[in-house]
């Protein structure tokens, strides 16, 4: 038997789409669209609302077709609110995000991955 999650409901504002699914594990927030002056506000406050002591957030931006050169600002805010409430983030980045990063801060520690990948369980072994 497998349990089957619920879709995540899409919230649209400002020309983005919004996603998040919820599991055991933490949140995947997912936007998707062009995150700009005009939305960057409507994603922070999105992302806050689904951050959470001692879970784990991970912000899905692989999709995005454009992010303005603010999109940095508000992904240092987004991390600097992380740590101030315990929540373990990741930044899934795709080329637009990648961009904006290598712009503002071509020196930084390691930020972004870029794309989401189960890693793999071991085989459980069976007693015979």
């Amino acid at each position: 038997m497998s349990a089957t999650l619920p879709a995540p409901r899409v919230t649209q504002r400002h020309g983005i789409f919004l996603s998040a699914l919820h599991d055991a594990g933490g949140t995947i927030v997912v936007v998707n669209g062009e995150l700009d002056a005009a939305s960057i506000p409507d994603f922070i406050t999105y992302a806050k609302e689904h951050a959470s002591a001692g879970n784990r957030l991970t912000v899905d931006l692989s999709k995005l077709k454009f992010l303005a050169v603010e999109g940095y600002s508000a992904i240092q805010d987004l991390r600097s609110h992380c740590n101030r409430t315990g929540t373990t983030w990741m930044l899934v980045a795709g080329p637009a995000v990648h961009r904006v990063l290598n712009i503002c801060d071509p020196n930084r520690r390691p930020l972004a991955v870029r794309s989401l990948q189960l890693v793999p369980q071991p085989a459980q072994r069976t007693r015979q």
